[in-house]
């Protein structure tokens, strides 16, 4: 039996068993990426509460940035939202503003992460049998750019290489605005599929690079890793005899 078709089948005995339980996520974010100009001093984001009492919400800005691969959240100073915090009865909407407090550079791409994260509702804790209330938290990527600054040609500012100390693949993003990175597919000879993975896997900031772990099973049989940056089709072929990736060097040139 595949491990996916097991999953499947103990995540619904797992249903069968609770099924006299009502699951509530009620608070719903619009948009989920959001893009300002650097003409631009505001932008909205509209929180509804789809639930049936009273739910709250803390909105919070964080400065985003890549080290070695990884994301790194500081306090934002630049860029506040209105209001921080907030409370929405049954079916309402609430106006959130994200407001820069200075003009941003044009000459780069500025990344940020808006936190949001459901409070418990004046209800809680009161109906604990029937009810289990899962209290959202919504990481939200917000990229801040001038109209003016290119789109990357990303079959000359993204790189990728196989690093067989590690079981894998680097990319790299040599351009001045963010990857979105989605839809991986690995394939062996005569396009045969290995293994795939739908839906976004993450971002890849300017001047960064993101580390993807191939299956150990697959490793020997694969030839190339096709995925979608942006919503554009990528290929990188793998070869298991390149230098190994140099994180140090790396580094040293993307700064």
């Amino acid at each position: 039996m595949k491990p996916k078709t097991l999953f499947s089948i103990i995540w619904l005995f797992a249903m069968l068993a609770l099924g006299h339980y009502a699951f509530a996520a009620t608070l719903q974010v619009a948009p989920v990426n959001i893009e300002m100009a650097t003409e631009q001093q505001a932008t909205a984001v509209w929180l509804t509460n789809s639930g049936n009492q009273q739910e709250g919400a803390q909105i919070r800005l964080y400065q985003w940035h890549q080290e070695n691969g990884k994301d790194v959240l500081e306090p934002a100073t630049t860029l506040v939202s209105s209001p921080a915090i907030t409370s929405l009865g049954a079916g309402q909407k609430q106006l959130i503003r994200l407001i820069a407090l200075k003009a941003f550079s044009a000459d780069k791409e500025h990344s940020f992460r808006l936190i949001i994260d459901e409070l418990p509702g004046e209800n809680a804790g009161t109906d604990t049998r029937h009810t289990i209330h899962f209290l959202l938290r919504y990481s939200i990527p917000v990229f801040i750019a001038s109209r003016a600054l290119p789109h990357d040609d990303m079959s000359k500012t993204v790189t990728c290489q196989w690093d067989p100390a590690r079981r894998q693949v680097v990319l790299r993003n040599l351009g001045m605005r963010h990857i979105k990175l989605s839809d991986l597919l690995l394939t062996g000879q005569h396009s045969r599929e290995l293994a795939h993975d739908t839906g976004l896997v993450g971002y890849i900031l300017p001047g960064s690079w993101r580390e993807l772990s191939l299956p150990a099973s697959s490793l020997n049989q694969a030839t190339t890793l096709k995925l979608t940056l942006n919503e554009v089709p990528y290929e990188c072929p793998l070869s298991h005899t390149v230098t190994p990736f140099n994180r140090v060097t790396a580094a040293t040139h993307l700064r």
